[in-house]
């Protein structure tokens, strides 16, 4: 049921007419902040440079494919912060809090959100969510991205978590301080497995 709500969602919402170049270039900016944060001297211990190095050589071997899903109109105004938090399952499902402040943040390819869902739903110990959802989408709205495009969402929601994780340590009195380090060390385990699957 959550495969036809989030399929007919996605069918039916605005294509955002993106250059392929211009695609690139929100993932390229988005790497610059997670480098600058992650290689920070205060998270050494996260030794983050060899996977942010690693996912920049992955995304320049695959920039065709990324341009094409630009290109090919694949990019539409979402949800942009796809989480399990922001579904309900009590019979019809629900999916709530649709990102407001920040339009460009919301023009997605529907394959970037369910990656970003399946890699939360991972790390809640439910694995077999994301291919299960994959596969209903794109089936229901006849689009499948090549799995390297898959694998690169993956790795740049993974580090977008990482990055935002080690953040709260910035705050003058963080919450939870204990927490946040190994939050972002598991988010970039994952990130370094999605690589994997890019070669």
């Amino acid at each position: 049921r959550l495969g036809d709500r989030l399929a007919r969602f996605f069918r039916d919402a605005r294509r955002v007419p993106l250059s392929g170049d211009a695609y690139l270039v929100r993932f390229e900016a988005l790497q610059a902040v997670n480098r600058a944060l992650l290689t920070a001297p205060r998270f050494a211990s996260l030794d983050a440079a060899p996977v942010l190095d690693a996912v920049d050589a992955a995304r320049g071997r695959h920039a065709a494919a990324l341009r094409e899903r630009a290109e090919g109109g694949h990019v539409r105004e979402g949800h942009g912060d796809l989480r399990p938090e922001h579904v309900a399952l009590d019979g019809i499902p629900v999916v709530i809090d649709c990102l407001e402040f920040n339009a460009q943040l919301r023009e997605v390819d529907p394959f970037d959100e369910l990656a970003f869902l399946g890699l939360e739903c991972r790390l809640l110990g439910a694995p077999w969510i994301e291919p299960r959802l994959l596969a209903h989408v794109a089936q229901s709205i006849d689009d499948a991205p090549p799995p390297a495009v898959l694998a690169l969402y993956s790795v740049h929601r993974a580090l977008l978590r990482a990055r935002l994780s080690a953040a709260h340590l910035l705050d003058p009195e963080p919450r939870r301080p204990e927490h946040w380090l190994p939050q972002a060390a598991r988010y970039l385990a994952e990130a370094r497995t999605a690589l994997r699957a890019l070669g």
